[in-house]
């Protein structure tokens, strides 16, 4: 049995390996992975509440970030231990992502706070939600990292 479960966690990690691609954002090459969850999501706080439980599963502790006086920083916070992760969720506006800047609504320094954080690869990630698809933009080792945290995701 403990080989089956084995053989099970490496083909995850096989298919986690071969499933992020790269996505351009504003001239700047980011990995990137389509994943479908086994939710939909209609607002960002739906988004936000899924996230909380993928990361608190995996022992971050999440928090939500009232940004009214930190304009451009990013939503949530994660920490676990000395380690964090900046993630931005936003809602796609249009059917597919063709164009980060349009194709979802900013608020004034929410773009330049995401160059500046994904030029210096910091632990950042934009979590972009359309139905039940979630697209995971962010420098590769943070997005891996991320999609090895939950059994929910499903490869498109």
């Amino acid at each position: 049995m403990l080989c089956v479960k084995y053989a099970i966690s490496q083909l995850k990690r096989f298919t986690l390996r071969m499933s992020v691609d790269s996505y351009e954002v504003m001239g700047l090459r980011v990995a990137c992975a389509e994943v479908q969850a086994t939710r939909s999501f209609s607002l960002e706080t739906k988004v936000y509440k899924y996230l909380k439980q993928v990361y608190n599963k995996a022992g971050w502790k999440f928090i939500r970030v009232d940004t009214t006086n930190q304009i451009g920083f990013p939503d949530c916070l994660c920490l676990k231990g000395s380690e964090y992760v900046l993630i931005e969720a936003k809602m796609l506006k249009t059917k597919k992502l063709t164009n980060v800047l349009d194709n979802m609504t900013w608020q004034p320094g929410q773009i330049p706070f995401m160059l500046q954080a994904l030029i210096k690869k910091q632990c950042y990630l934009l979590i972009v939600a359309k139905g039940s698809k979630l697209l995971i933009l962010g420098d590769e080792s943070y997005v891996r990292t991320m999609l090895s945290y939950t059994d929910d995701f499903r490869f498109i």
